[in-house]
């Protein structure tokens, strides 16, 4: 795996991390949702955005890791997840 600090900007990636917050919602519009969490990744907190994905929040829990797919924004070191797995990724090849 690569390291937090060597991925480009706009990139698309599979990291795994552990949660560092408790899931934060916010509901706008019709039926749209944005959830937010803090994830620690290679020793850097990371924000993770979830898009209308409000019914993960049960799944996230301070402290246990998760592995996220998404978009990597270097600049406000966020990722748009497109892609969520409860635990460690298994048999990942470095």
């Amino acid at each position: 795996m690569v390291p937090i600090e060597e991925l480009k900007h706009q990139e698309k990636v599979t990291i795994t991390g552990e949660v560092q917050s408790e899931p934060s919602v916010r509901f706008f519009g019709k039926k749209k949702s944005r959830m937010t969490v803090r994830i620690l990744i290679d020793h850097l907190l990371v924000t993770a955005v979830f898009f209308n994905r409000a019914f993960l929040k049960k799944q996230i829990e301070v402290g246990k890791q998760v592995t996220i797919t998404g978009k990597w924004d270097k600049h406000r070191l966020t990722i748009s997840v497109q892609d969520f797995r409860a635990g460690a990724l298994i048999g990942k090849a470095a």
